[in-house]
């Protein structure tokens, strides 16, 4: 997976080097940061106005889930990282703030240490 300026994200295929799918949505701002979360299946992206997205790898034909308003208030999120066990996210913004989200509760997406 690759992200670039233009805020598509481009899925690739590792055997053939191949694009297999693009998301692109239109007057997005570019891809700063992704992580894939391989318990959940999940790729998150953040975008360079703080916002972020959600893609279900089991169904990459799919639209996105709801996107996530913003990660880090404006500041975009340049880092994503997942703990050991894939329950927590730690995002870090251009202006050097540092988040951890709970993943075990979805439902609730929200900043732990807020």
């Amino acid at each position: 997976v690759t992200g670039g300026y233009d805020g598509q994200i481009i899925f690739w295929s590792l055997s053939s080097g191949a694009i297999t799918r693009r998301y692109a949505s239109a007057g997005a701002a570019g891809i700063t940061a992704s992580v894939f979360v391989c318990r959940l299946s999940l790729l998150m992206v953040c975008r360079a106005d703080g916002t972020g997205i959600v893609l279900d790898s089991k169904h990459p034909k799919e639209a996105p889930l709801e996107p996530i308003s913003r990660f880090c208030g404006d500041d975009a999120v340049v880092v994503m990282k997942v703990d050991r066990s894939e329950d927590l996210l730690a995002t870090g913004t251009e202006t050097g703030f540092v988040h951890i989200w709970d993943l075990v509760h979805p439902d609730a997406f929200q900043d732990v240490l807020a």
